[in-house]
Protein backbone atom coordinates (compact mmCIF):
# COMPACT_ATOMS: atom_id res chain seq x y z
CA UNK A 1 0.00 0.00 0.00
CA UNK A 2 3.38 2.33 -0.37
CA UNK A 3 1.62 4.32 -3.17
CA UNK A 4 -1.91 4.82 -1.81
CA UNK A 5 -4.01 3.02 -4.80
CA UNK A 6 -6.00 0.93 -2.47
CA UNK A 7 -6.45 3.00 0.73
CA UNK A 8 -9.88 2.52 0.92
CA UNK A 9 -10.28 -1.43 1.06
CA UNK A 10 -11.54 -2.08 4.76
CA UNK A 11 -9.81 -4.04 6.99
CA UNK A 12 -11.35 -8.05 7.77
CA UNK A 13 -9.59 -9.07 10.90
CA UNK A 14 -7.09 -6.80 11.01
CA UNK A 15 -5.78 -8.09 7.76
CA UNK A 16 -6.20 -6.69 4.51
CA UNK A 17 -4.91 -9.62 2.31
CA UNK A 18 -8.59 -11.12 1.39
CA UNK A 19 -9.45 -8.02 0.10
CA UNK A 20 -6.68 -7.31 -1.64
CA UNK A 21 -7.32 -11.03 -2.98
CA UNK A 22 -10.79 -9.91 -3.98
CA UNK A 23 -9.55 -6.97 -5.68
CA UNK A 24 -7.05 -8.79 -7.53
CA UNK A 25 -9.64 -11.54 -9.12
CA UNK A 26 -12.18 -8.60 -9.88
CA UNK A 27 -9.55 -7.12 -11.59
CA UNK A 28 -8.63 -9.87 -13.76
CA UNK A 29 -11.89 -10.88 -14.31
CA UNK A 30 -12.70 -7.61 -15.60
CA UNK A 31 -9.14 -7.44 -17.87
CA UNK A 32 -10.43 -11.23 -19.20
CA UNK A 33 -14.20 -9.98 -20.16
CA UNK A 34 -13.08 -5.83 -21.37
CA UNK A 35 -10.34 -6.34 -23.77
CA UNK A 36 -11.15 -3.53 -25.58
CA UNK A 37 -8.59 -0.80 -25.84
CA UNK A 38 -10.70 2.05 -24.23
CA UNK A 39 -11.25 0.43 -20.88
CA UNK A 40 -14.53 1.16 -18.90
CA UNK A 41 -13.61 2.88 -15.66
CA UNK A 42 -16.77 3.39 -14.70
CA UNK A 43 -18.07 -0.08 -15.54
CA UNK A 44 -15.06 -1.35 -13.33
CA UNK A 45 -15.96 1.37 -10.42
CA UNK A 46 -19.41 -0.44 -10.08
CA UNK A 47 -17.80 -3.91 -10.49
CA UNK A 48 -15.15 -3.31 -7.53
CA UNK A 49 -17.90 -1.25 -5.40
CA UNK A 50 -20.46 -4.37 -5.75
CA UNK A 51 -18.03 -6.55 -3.67
CA UNK A 52 -18.76 -7.22 0.00
CA UNK A 53 -16.59 -5.69 2.43
CA UNK A 54 -14.12 -4.06 -0.59
CA UNK A 55 -14.40 -0.75 -0.35
CA UNK A 56 -17.08 0.02 1.81
CA UNK A 57 -19.61 1.18 -0.76
CA UNK A 58 -17.45 3.74 -1.80
CA UNK A 59 -17.30 4.81 -5.13
CA UNK A 60 -14.02 4.31 -6.11
CA UNK A 61 -13.08 5.62 -9.38
CA UNK A 62 -10.06 6.48 -8.21
CA UNK A 63 -9.06 3.12 -7.26
CA UNK A 64 -10.32 1.82 -10.26
CA UNK A 65 -8.73 4.48 -12.79
CA UNK A 66 -5.42 3.71 -10.75
CA UNK A 67 -5.38 -0.11 -11.44
CA UNK A 68 -6.77 0.19 -15.22
CA UNK A 69 -4.09 2.77 -16.07
CA UNK A 70 -1.12 0.28 -14.49
CA UNK A 71 -2.57 -1.82 -16.88
CA UNK A 72 -3.02 0.70 -20.39
CA UNK A 73 -1.46 3.58 -19.24
CA UNK A 74 -1.98 4.86 -23.20
CA UNK A 75 -5.80 5.07 -22.64
CA UNK A 76 -6.24 5.64 -18.94
CA UNK A 77 -5.65 8.64 -17.01
CA UNK A 78 -5.27 8.50 -13.14
CA UNK A 79 -8.05 9.88 -11.70
CA UNK A 80 -7.07 11.86 -8.52
CA UNK A 81 -8.78 14.46 -6.52
CA UNK A 82 -5.88 17.16 -6.52
CA UNK A 83 -5.83 16.85 -10.42
CA UNK A 84 -9.94 17.13 -9.96
CA UNK A 85 -9.26 20.39 -7.97
CA UNK A 86 -6.54 22.08 -10.92
CA UNK A 87 -9.74 20.86 -14.00
CA UNK A 88 -12.47 22.49 -11.61
CA UNK A 89 -14.14 19.55 -11.71
CA UNK A 90 -16.10 18.73 -8.54
CA UNK A 91 -18.35 15.13 -10.01
CA UNK A 92 -17.30 11.57 -10.00
CA UNK A 93 -17.87 10.89 -13.47
CA UNK A 94 -14.81 9.69 -14.70
CA UNK A 95 -15.80 9.85 -18.85
CA UNK A 96 -16.29 13.22 -18.06
CA UNK A 97 -12.74 13.96 -16.43
CA UNK A 98 -11.09 12.17 -18.90
CA UNK A 99 -12.63 14.45 -21.92
CA UNK A 100 -11.71 17.46 -19.57
CA UNK A 101 -8.13 16.20 -19.11
CA UNK A 102 -7.97 15.77 -22.54
CA UNK A 103 -8.53 19.59 -23.45
CA UNK A 104 -6.08 20.36 -20.82
CA UNK A 105 -3.59 18.31 -22.99
CA UNK A 106 -4.50 19.58 -26.06
CA UNK A 107 -4.38 23.13 -24.39
CA UNK A 108 -0.91 22.88 -23.14
CA UNK A 109 0.10 20.77 -25.91
CA UNK A 110 3.04 23.00 -26.69
CA UNK A 111 4.53 23.03 -22.75
CA UNK A 112 4.47 19.08 -22.60
CA UNK A 113 6.46 18.91 -26.03
CA UNK A 114 8.73 21.96 -24.78
CA UNK A 115 9.49 20.14 -21.32
CA UNK A 116 9.24 15.95 -22.47
CA UNK A 117 12.02 17.31 -25.16
CA UNK A 118 14.07 19.28 -22.28
CA UNK A 119 14.05 15.55 -20.66
CA UNK A 120 15.05 13.54 -23.61
CA UNK A 121 18.66 12.50 -22.12
CA UNK A 122 16.84 11.04 -18.78
CA UNK A 123 13.81 9.42 -20.49
CA UNK A 124 15.77 7.98 -23.39
CA UNK A 125 18.11 5.72 -20.37
CA UNK A 126 14.74 4.78 -18.54
CA UNK A 127 13.49 3.63 -22.16
CA UNK A 128 15.92 0.80 -23.11
CA UNK A 129 14.08 -1.72 -21.68
CA UNK A 130 10.52 -0.65 -22.46
CA UNK A 131 8.39 -3.23 -24.57
CA UNK A 132 6.03 -0.28 -26.18
CA UNK A 133 6.62 1.38 -29.62
CA UNK A 134 8.21 4.86 -29.85
CA UNK A 135 4.46 6.18 -30.67
CA UNK A 136 3.17 4.47 -27.70
CA UNK A 137 6.10 5.70 -25.44
CA UNK A 138 5.56 9.54 -26.13
CA UNK A 139 1.88 9.07 -25.72
CA UNK A 140 2.53 7.30 -21.86
CA UNK A 141 5.66 10.29 -21.41
CA UNK A 142 2.67 13.12 -21.94
CA UNK A 143 0.23 11.70 -19.91
CA UNK A 144 2.28 11.09 -16.88
CA UNK A 145 3.79 14.63 -17.16
CA UNK A 146 0.18 15.86 -17.93
CA UNK A 147 -0.90 14.02 -14.71
CA UNK A 148 1.68 15.57 -12.73
CA UNK A 149 0.91 19.26 -14.33
CA UNK A 150 -2.76 18.85 -13.39
CA UNK A 151 -1.42 17.19 -9.23
CA UNK A 152 1.01 20.66 -9.20
CA UNK A 153 -1.96 22.82 -9.83
CA UNK A 154 -0.40 24.02 -13.27
CA UNK A 155 -2.88 26.43 -14.83
CA UNK A 156 -1.33 28.81 -17.01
Amino acid sequence: NNYRIARRIKKINDSTLINVFKLYIATKNWLQENTDNERDVMGFVNKISNIKNLTNGINEVSLASKILFLNNPIKIYPYDSIAKKTLGYKDTDYNIYKSKVDEYKKNHKEDIKEIINNLKNCTDLMELDISYNSEELEIIKENRFVDKMLWSGWID
